[in-house]
């Protein structure tokens, strides 16, 4: 249900196509990333992860930071890999 409210809220917020058709460019590594789309003709991949427990915004983004070390060993995907 949040994937495709992403998908479908993704184009207006950006202003970028989503596309088909790209999954077979993006290399995966075990079962990662858990969705490969495409923006505009270029494979993009999206981690889905649910975070609860987060009392305010820096909690949240403490805890979005921690899942992403644990995940990728850096902060691949959260604040490294601009969307350009």
């Amino acid at each position: 249900m949040v994937l495709e409210q992403l998908l479908d809220s993704f184009p207006r917020i950006t202003g970028r196509k989503v596309t088909d058709g790209c999954a077979g460019d993006f290399p995966r590594i075990e079962g990662s990333p858990d969705f490969v789309g495409g923006l505009d003709g270029k494979a993009l991949g999206i981690e889905l992860a649910e975070i609860r427990g987060a009392g305010d915004a820096w909690d949240y983004y403490a805890e979005a930071s921690r899942l992403a070390l644990q995940k990728h060993g850096a902060m691949h995907g959260v604040t490294c890999s601009p969307i350009r």
